[in-house]
């Protein structure tokens, strides 16, 4: 019994002293990237899109380092593509987005200097290999993949054709090394078709439709109101259009001059286009100004100059406005002008029949 004693209290011994002699182990941790992000401009699956990637470094970016983006072998790096299809830049004060107060990479095949190399390893792989520009510990970096890098890009990566979630993994000798990984989620289609019929709208108002000279006169002008007359200028009818048609619309008089309805049937010259109104001379016309919207008034009747009328009736019906595109209400305001000579034929029933037309193109 005394031996055996002895020999457990040996072994235990030996065994004690092989845990104290064993040497220690040294465990390295990779700092891990930081507030990582990839934004795809479609996450539909098996079709090209752009990314834009965007992580903070831990201890920074040295000269010579490398980082090395590897996707997962459903995604496909266009061939042909090159530094041309990337932009990297970086910001030491990161902001969570890209080019604002970003210092820009100058990229090229192979590194040399401040220019930072850039190679298509294969097709799911894309390393980039440092220069001599340094970015600090807790910098920003930002890479553009496709036609929103500034080469101008053209070349852009296919999402993988399967539904499902697939990891892009950012490791190299940066920070020696930071790394870290980032799930994209490809779906079966990302857009929303959403459809939406506006319909076709055309607004035309007319205000002041009983209008009177009263007593014209051989010596000075007159002009037509809602109360018998008027020996000052004074606004007759007031038109209001617009439209949602993006080829406008256009407005038409027709109808005659004052004419009397007695027998003979006697009538107030219209006037073709006259530059002022000449008291004594026989003459009856129309001027127009617009305001708001896209709508014009046609030449032959517009507030230029101030006192120039027209009636064109022997092209009746006659365009007097129009807006060629869509157009917020455009007024119109109308103004009604008349003179007689010393043998004007009286009579107590001069009158006419105006009709103004609104059309929408469309």
């Amino acid at each position: 019994m005394k031996r055996i004693l002895i020999r457990f209290l040996t072994i235990t011994t030996i065994l004690s002293l092989m845990v104290l002699f064993c040497p220690p182990v040294s465990v390295v941790n990779a700092a891990d990237l930081s507030d990582m992000s990839a934004v795809l401009t479609t996450l539909t699956k098996n079709v090209v899109a752009d990314q834009t990637i965007l992580f903070t470094t831990t201890t920074g970016l040295a000269a010579d380092e490398t980082i090395i983006l590897t996707y997962e072998s459903d995604f496909s790096i266009a061939a042909g593509l090159d530094y041309e299809d990337i932009d990297l830049s970086f910001d030491e004060t990161p902001d969570g987005v890209c080019e604002t107060g970003d210092t820009q990479m100058t990229l090229a095949a192979a590194p040399t200097g401040a220019t930072m190399g850039v190679v298509r390893t294969d097709g799911s792989i894309i390393t980039f290999t440092n220069g001599s520009t340094a970015v600090a510990g807790g910098g920003e970096i930002c890479i553009q993949i496709g036609t929103n890098a500034a080469g101008p890009g053209v070349e852009q990566i296919t999402n993988p054709t399967v539904v499902g979630e697939y990891d892009l993994a950012i490791t190299g000798t940066i920070g020696a090394p930071d790394s870290g990984t980032i799930v994209i989620a490809i779906v079966d289609d990302d857009s929303v078709a959403v459809t939406a019929t506006v319909p076709p709208s055309l607004t035309f108002t007319v205000t002041g439709t009983a209008l009177e000279f009263g007593t014209l006169s051989a010596t000075a002008s007159r002009w037509a109101d809602a109360s018998a007359g008027n020996a000052t200028v004074v606004v007759g009818t007031t038109l209001e259009a617009g439209t949602n048609s993006t080829s406008g619309y256009s407005i038409t008089i027709n109808g005659t001059t004052l004419t009397s309805t007695g027998t003979p049937a006697d009538t107030i010259t219209a006037m073709a286009s006259e530059a002022t109104l000449t008291p004594t001379q026989e003459e009856f016309g129309i001027r127009i100004t617009s305001a708001g919207g896209n709508g014009a008034v046609d030449t032959v009747y517009d507030n230029s100059p101030a006192d120039s009328y027209a009636l064109v009736v022997a092209a009746f019906p006659d365009e007097i406005a129009a807006s060629a595109t869509q157009s917020a209400t455009t007024t119109y305001s109308i103004y009604y002008a008349a003179n007689i000579a010393a043998d004007t034929e009286a009579h107590t029933d001069y009158t006419t029949t105006l009709t103004y037309v609104a059309n929408g193109n469309f």
